[in-house]
């Protein structure tokens, strides 16, 4: 997935994320915080990063809490709707400058 929305709901479920460094990806998951992150093609590295986490569970609950936090503060509904709003805004006042310039 070039955006990982399956990231994305692991995440929310306090899973620990072992992804490509792709797409998206990194703009989700910062590499040893909040997911581990592997080169694009590299088995053996992805492999590497899933063992890490199944041999040291206190690191992978640390990732799944911070992946999680991620998601509750940067991907959360309220804050689409925040974003988006924002967005209609700074459109109607570019708009209402361009009507008051033409008067």
């Amino acid at each position: 997935e070039a955006q990982g929305l399956t990231v994305l709901e692991a995440m929310a479920l306090s899973r620990p994320v072992v992804a490509s460094n792709v797409g998206g990806i990194p703009g989700m998951i910062e590499g040893g915080v909040s997911g581990l992150l592997g080169p694009p093609h590299d088995a053996e590295a992805l492999a590497a990063a899933i063992v890490r986490l199944l041999t040291d569970h206190s690191f992978a609950d640390l990732i799944a809490r911070a992946g999680h936090n991620v998601v509750r503060e940067r991907f959360c509904l309220e804050r689409m709707v925040s974003d988006i709003e924002e967005v209609y805004d700074d459109g109607a006042r570019i708009v209402r400058l361009g009507e008051l310039a033409a008067v």
